[in-house]
């Protein structure tokens, strides 16, 4: 077990595990789709949700596309949410859906809708201000897990949080004080990096298999893999201070993507590890150069024959399939 887990740690321990790669091609015209969520069913035909958005605007939309051949295509009479970053999960064979709302001020929160299908989705929970990737899963014992994403006084610049809440009104009742009280999973972490999860799917033995993000920034944007132990600052960046801070804009982040088995009976996690990195995909567009090495991951779809299907962002700019080596295979189904 590593003392401190750090991103030059993983590194250090990590065996390339994407076996192939493949661009996902959208129906839309002059605008990116990216941060896309893993596919899931819907009236018998398969779907993505994805962030939709100018390459040199601020202006997302989230909007959901079905598979058709080799391409996905917008469903029209989909509902369209002026949000980012989809998510999607299955609880109770309802369809929990949800992104992140930005204000004029740049203050964001996570926002949570319900339906039984995409054509009718009611909102029903915005989480607090500045916490991003709140996400559910529904337990054995049908109680339902909760991990949150604290930043600021409670979680530096990004740590993860686990509560478990009775029903699902129950969490539409939570306060904003409940979602910073959730207990933080146990910081060996550096604190200048950050942590959020994106995917939770429920393993065995009390196991969550958890997927999502380990991050740094690097001073040096033309060489965006090298390593800093700091960052450079002498405290955390609070949710809304990144663009106060000076010299943020121009500092590139760097994302790789991580999994892990998380106890959520013990509140202990294990065989944290990188899945995928940037340099093993084909070069590609990015939003910006300081945005070019972000591998966002929204889910993953686990086969039969030892693989699993990784669905990603990647630069603010292109969505990616890629299959690595199911990173749960050890712990089982």
């Amino acid at each position: 077990m590593l003392k401190q887990i750090n991103i030059k740690s993983l590194l250090k321990y990590y065996k390339k595990s994407v076996i192939s790669s493949k661009k996902l091609i959208f129906d839309i015209v002059d605008k990116d789709v990216y941060n896309i969520t893993a596919p899931f069913h819907c009236f018998g035909k398969k779907y993505v949700a994805g962030r939709v958005e100018s390459r040199k605007e601020h202006d997302s939309k989230i909007m959901f596309f079905i598979k058709s051949g080799g391409r996905y295509i917008v469903d029209n009479k989909a509902p369209v949410f002026n949000l980012e970053d989809p998510f999607i999960t299955i609880i109770k064979n309802k369809i929990i859906f949800g992104g992140i709302e930005v204000d004029v001020k740049n203050v964001y929160r996570t926002v949570f809708f319900i339906g039984k299908d995409i054509y009718n989705l009611k909102k029903f929970k915005i989480g607090p201000k500045g916490m991003k990737d709140i996400r559910l899963i529904l337990l054995p014992d049908e109680r339902i897990g909760v991990l949150t994403r604290p930043q600021g006084k409670i979680g530096g610049r990004g740590r993860i949080g686990f509560m478990i809440v009775d029903s699902i009104k129950e969490f539409s009742e939570l306060s904003e004080k409940d979602f910073y009280s959730a207990k933080l999973i146990p910081d060996r972490f550096d604190e200048s990096e950050w942590l959020n999860a994106n995917a939770i799917y429920f393993l065995k033995n009390n196991n969550l298999g958890v997927i999502g993000n380990i991050a740094c920034f690097s001073k040096n944007i033309d060489n965006p893999l090298k390593i800093t132990s700091k960052c450079g600052f002498s405290i955390c960046p609070t949710p809304n201070e990144n663009s106060t801070i000076k010299g943020i804009e121009h500092m590139k982040k760097n994302y790789y993507v991580i999994s892990f088995n998380f106890d959520y009976l013990s509140n202990n996690f294990s065989g944290m590890k990188i899945i995928a990195s940037r340099n093993e995909l084909p070069k590609g567009k990015s939003k910006s150069p300081e945005l070019s090495n972000i591998l966002f991951p929204g889910g993953l779809i686990r086969n039969k024959n030892g693989t699993a299907s990784l669905y990603v962002g990647v630069g603010d700019a292109e969505a990616y399939k890629i299959i690595i080596k199911d990173p749960f295979l050890e712990s089982g189904k």
